[in-house]
């Protein structure tokens, strides 16, 4: 372990240090086209590189590799070698002398100056081990489970080199460079079978056989324990639960994860694909879902449910950011100040999100009065938008949660009882998984429904709305009938696209202008029952926040007495005239009438003879009221 990270360091340093060059020099022989030739003699072994395609862009469409111990070590990091295609696109191979014990894999570009444009775009694997220089057996996995046990449960009886093996990168075992913030990937060792193939087993059809540029060591392992002998298809990983997709844009597949949890879904099949997304996580189901030219946003979102409520967590979550960009405007909360990519954490405080880093967030919380989770709301949320037009290009957004600890309230109610306080999520590790009761994952696009903190008014009753919703959302407001008991004003809110009724993509706020103080506003629903909101009365306007839109009604909450035509708590001829000057259609001087009659405790307290109307026979019937009680 301490001579793995001295390597780093090492390499970091020497990095650093060196003069920037362009053109990467060679301390060995090259062919024609700049790659790695072996002194004639020399011992090798071949090493297998499966190179993301997401690490390409306009400086390089190579693999480099990098070693510092050993023949024809190099010098520096300016001089890595460049090594050779195969026939299968981003499928590298390299013949390296027997003696090398660890490589670097890279996308060739040197990146050493971080003042220049390509530093960023320069990417790496950890030092991967090729064969032990004390004699002794070869894992080829890194971190282990412990660092001090060498077990590697994918190949227990150990491995003495890795000759003819193809080393594939595992989003899950992505690391950060402590002292610059850059990504770099690790991964693992599989048996190459050739055309792109690979596997856990010397021989194909012995076990799963893949062909993808990422693999997840877990699902492999997961495989092998099966059992599992089909040849896969172009998946991800192998999949255990095949499952109906619940959005709009097809998966090439869903994949159930390891614990009991509900599988992954996705969205459906958008013609002409371009390029494709795959969500993945060491807890959360992966899922893969596929775009065209036309796909300028994709969100990615992670459900969870818990067995208790969570007193503190961490993650980071790591993507390409040559290839979608996290732009903070797309996924602030209803305030417009603060970021809702934890939309049920950052509402109660205690949390930190860093999205300081290429191509990384980062983020924990931490709250002693604990985090109720509902798994019907997202977890995570991220909003992306796609740079350019990419082609033919499988991008990985993961999830990577290092801590998730749950607790309940002791005696006291003040605080958890701290001796129940169980991280079932540890290190990166689930260690238990009955605690997790649900994990979901769903990547949608986004495009024609950008989401974005809007501040929308209705004109007629200045009714507003603002939040996180889709950009092409109208708000459309209808006044109804009060039928609910001491109503005084009913609306039907709601967002519509395309004239089709839509929800808001997460908490909103909604300001009800109203002269009339001491109401209730009340979600009357489908089912009849009607629901406190807890509205508060400010500036002339009842506000509440909800990530919903229906029927409200405003409900008073004192009582207007019997012919109190002007609402001054008296009875007397005042109210009389007040009812004659409405009937005459007499106007407020902002227009409206006296008398409210949508205001069905109102109207009802002046509609002395009942009939439904207000008429002269009232006003006479409420003279009569007065004579008598007077």
């Amino acid at each position: 372990m301490l001579n793995k990270l001295l390597s780093v360091l090492l390499c970091i340093a020497v990095s650093a240090s060196a003069l920037f060059t362009v053109t990467i020099s060679a301390s060995a022989d090259t062919d024609s086209d700049g790659n790695y030739v072996p002194a004639e003699g020399t011992d090798t072994y071949r090493y297998y590189f499966y190179m993301p395609q997401s690490w390409e862009n306009e400086y390089t469409n190579n693999a480099g590799i990098y070693w510092w111990e050993g023949t024809d070590a190099c010098p520096s990091w300016q001089d890595m070698y460049k090594i050779k295609e195969t026939e299968c696109e981003n499928i590298f191979y390299i013949d390296a002398p027997q003696d090398v014990a660890k490589i670097i894999f890279t996308n060739y570009i040197d990146c050493g100056d971080p003042a220049e444009s390509m530093y960023t775009k320069a990417t790496q694997t950890f030092d991967i081990t090729c064969v032990d220089s004390d004699g002794e057996e070869a894992w080829g996995y890194w971190p282990k489970t412990d660092f001090y046990d060498p077990d590697n449960d994918l190949y227990p009886e150990g491995i003495k080199n890795f000759d003819n093996m193809i080393y594939v990168i595992d989003y899950n075992k992505t690391e950060e460079n402590p002292l610059n913030g850059k990504l770099i990937y690790c991964g693992q060792w599989y048996y190459y079978y050739g055309s792109g193939e690979y596997g856990y087993t010397p021989v194909k059809g012995d076990g799963a056989v893949y062909n993808t540029e990422y693999m997840s060591f877990k699902q492999a392992l997961a495989d092998k324990n099966a059992g599992e002998n089909p040849s896969q298809p172009e998946t991800t990983v192998a999949p255990e639960t095949t499952v109906a997709p619940e959005t709009t844009v097809a998966p090439e597949t869903t994949v159930a994860p390891e614990t009991t949890i509900e599988p992954t879904t996705a969205p459906a099949t958008v013609p002409s694909s371009v390029f494709t997304v795959c969500a993945t996580s060491n807890i959360f189901p992966q899922t893969k879902a596929e775009y065209n030219s036309s796909t300028k946003r994709v969100t990615v979102t992670y459900y969870l449910g818990t067995a208790r409520d969570i007193v503190n967590l961490e993650w980071y979550l790591t993507f390409d950011n040559t290839v979608l960009d996290y732009n903070k405007s797309n996924n602030y909360d209803v305030s417009a100040n603060k970021l809702n990519i934890m939309p049920q954490i950052t509402p109660f405080g205690g949390d930190v999100i860093d999205t300081s880093f290429l191509g990384k967030i980062s983020a924990n919380a931490s709250n002693l009065s604990l985090y109720s989770i509902d798994s019907a709301k997202p977890f995570v949320q991220v909003t992306f938008d796609v740079i350019g037009e990419p082609e033919n290009i499988e991008t990985t957004v993961n999830l990577n949660v290092r801590t998730l600890t749950t607790a309940e309230y002791g005696n006291d109610t003040e605080n958890p009882d701290f001796s129940i306080i169980n991280s079932f999520v540890d290190n990166y590790i689930l260690n238990d998984s009955a605690e997790l009761t649900f994990a979901n994952t769903v990547l949608t696009d986004t495009t024609n429904g950008l989401i974005e903190w809007k501040n929308l008014s209705d004109e007629n009753t200045n009714i507003s709305v603002s939040g996180v919703v889709n950009s092409n959302a109208d708000l459309n407001v209808s006044k109804l009938e009060n039928t609910y008991e001491k109503s005084v004003a009913t609306y039907d809110i709601t967002l519509q696209k395309d004239g089709i009724a839509i929800q808001p993509d997460g908490a909103i706020t909604i300001k009800i202008p109203s002269d009339v103080k001491d109401c209730k506003v009340m979600w009357l629903k489908d089912d009849g029952t009607a629901e406190d909101m807890n509205a508060e009365y400010i500036d002339g306007c009842y506000v509440f926040t909800t990530d919903h839109l229906s029927v409200y009604a405003l409900v008073q909450d004192k009582t207007i007495l019997t012919g109190d035509a002007n609402q001054d708590g008296i009875i007397d001829v005042n109210d009389v005239t007040y009812l004659q000057m409405h009937i005459a259609g007499n106007k407020n001087t902002d227009g409206s009438a006296f008398i409210d009659e949508t205001n069905k405790q109102l109207f009802d307290c002046v509609d002395m003879n009942k009939d439904g109307k207000l008429s002269v026979v009232d006003v006479t019937a409420l003279q009569i009221h007065i004579s008598q009680n007077n």
